[in-house]
């Protein structure tokens, strides 16, 4: 018959911390983290997509003006009835600049997206502090611990 006293020192048959168990916590914490990044990542870059696309049209981008003025010199090309005071030929060289800007404009806003998605996704951060801990583990300031 086992005394107290082997409980409290703790029997060897009877370990006082269950190893696997803390195992099998630390694998189900490290697949939730996972599951967690895995289910915000697509609405974090979408609304941050779009967020920057929004922003980048308020700014003042060029790319809307130049794709309607793509689309108007498309429509004056299609029109079978031309005046002689604006020849094919012209309205042709001036649909190819505009096609040319627009996709330099294109390009540029593409860049410009790729480069502020970053900051825009920023809001989200609170988020992974709140869930994760902070990003680095830095010892707080000495002023904080006075």
């Amino acid at each position: 018959m086992p005394s107290y006293t082997d409980d409290a020192v703790g029997n060897e048959a009877h370990p006082s911390l269950a190893y696997g168990r803390i195992a099998q916590n630390r694998r189900n914490s490290v697949l939730i983290a996972v599951v967690l990044v895995t289910a915000l990542a697509p609405f974090v870059l979408g609304v941050s997509y779009l967020l920057t696309t929004r922003l980048i049209r308020i700014a003042g981008s060029q790319t809307g003006y130049l794709s309607k003025l793509v689309r108007v010199d498309e429509e004056a090309l299609r029109m079978p009835d031309q005046s002689a005071a604006e020849p094919l030929e012209w309205r042709q060289a001036d649909l190819d600049r505009h096609r040319a800007a627009l996709a330099q404009s294109r390009q540029a806003d593409w860049s410009l997206i790729i480069k502020l998605m970053p900051c825009s996704s920023a809001p989200s951060w609170p988020l992974w502090v709140f869930c994760f801990g902070e990003p680095t583990r830095t010892p707080p300031p000495a002023c904080w611990l006075n």
